[in-house]
């Protein structure tokens, strides 16, 4: 079966998060390797428990005023989710923005 891609966009009212809650998919072939700790358990489970708190861990405070969607992508829908850079994040260095946003 062909695999599914949605793209989402980070805006200054929502922020996107991403995950694979079951098998830690990721489009390899858009985005490359994924990093080590896409795939890690505990990371799956707690940025759908506490995507906030996460975040920070990462060094990105999303504000209150802004919703967090997390979106579960799975082996057959996948979601690419677009960077903030134009909502005033361009300040976080392209490490920090691409393990978060995974660009």
């Amino acid at each position: 079966a062909a695999t599914k891609l949605a793209a989402v966009e980070n805006t200054s009212y929502v922020h996107n998060v991403l995950v694979c809650t079951l098998c830690s998919c990721y489009p390899l072939s858009i985005l490359g390797l994924s990093p080590p700790w896409y795939k890690d358990r505990v990371y799956r489970a707690r940025i759908v428990r506490e995507p906030r708190k996460v975040l920070a861990e990462f060094g990105m405070d999303v504000p209150l005023s802004v919703a967090v969607r997390v979106h579960d992508s799975h082996c057959v829908f996948e979601v690419y989710c677009n960077s903030r850079e134009a909502c005033g994040h361009h300040h976080h260095s392209r490490l920090v923005m691409q393990s978060v946003f995974k660009l």
